[in-house]
């Protein structure tokens, strides 16, 4: 008769720990990530440049704040961008150098380009002008059936 009530408790703790479990995985672990702070206010862009230690390089902050631009603050460290890197190709494809830096090593929230062969950066660069082109998937079915792309 012990048996019941003690296989009844384990249900009920398996089944809270499954909900508990479901709940915990909709959204990341609080533990990894720093919350933002409410009350920040990014800086307003006054016409001054920025700059960094050493760097002969200066930008506004609208200009920080294009994705068509990618600041090259050491721009004797390495030879010119390609145009793509540098400048993006308006209106859809932003310049890869905003994201991944000048040189390529990308920061915490991408990846670094280092290392990738040719071929997948192409390709990155195509799967780009597709979506600026056609939207996000499902978006504009008119578009989609549009080959001339």
């Amino acid at each position: 008769m012990r048996i019941v009530p003690a296989l009844f408790s384990s249900v009920i703790v398996c089944g809270l720990l499954a909900i508990r479990m479901a709940t915990a995985a909709d959204g990341p672990p609080a533990w990894a990530y720093t919350p933002n702070n409410p009350d920040y206010k990014p800086p307003v862009d006054d016409g001054k440049l920025v700059r960094v230690p050493d760097s002969t390089a200066g930008y506004t902050w609208s200009q920080l704040r294009d994705r068509f631009i990618a600041p090259v603050w050491h721009p004797s460290d390495h030879g010119g961008l390609p145009d793509i890197v540098a400048n993006g190709r308006k209106p859809g494809v932003f310049a890869c150098g905003f994201c991944h830096r000048a040189t390529g090593p990308g920061g915490p929230e991408n990846a670094d380009l280092a290392g990738l062969p040719k071929s997948y950066i192409i390709q990155q660069g195509r799967l780009q002008e597709r979506r600026a082109w056609y939207g996000p998937p499902g978006a504009n079915s008119a578009k989609a059936n549009d080959r001339a792309f």
